[in-house]
């Protein structure tokens, strides 16, 4: 979805066994600048999406689950 001239972003949704991974990253210039990303549980490749960018937000649980990764992982 195009927002202007200079940023857009790239939507995630990935159903993994039985729950939902949801989130985006934000560009400027082609470059990705914001990855967001929320109740997923730990998947390196779900995690590798979002860590493209310079700046990442991420909720974790202290204590994870199988639909919610934590603060370590």
């Amino acid at each position: 979805m195009l927002m202007s001239k200079f940023f857009y972003f790239s939507k995630y949704l990935k159903l993994y066994l039985l729950f939902l991974s949801v989130g985006f990253v934000l560009y400027f210039k082609d470059k990705p600048i914001l990855g967001y990303c929320v109740d997923s549980g730990f998947k390196e490749d779900v995690y590798d999406f979002f860590f493209q960018a310079s700046t990442v937000i991420v909720d974790a649980r202290e204590t994870g689950s199988k639909e919610h990764a934590s603060v370590r992982q």
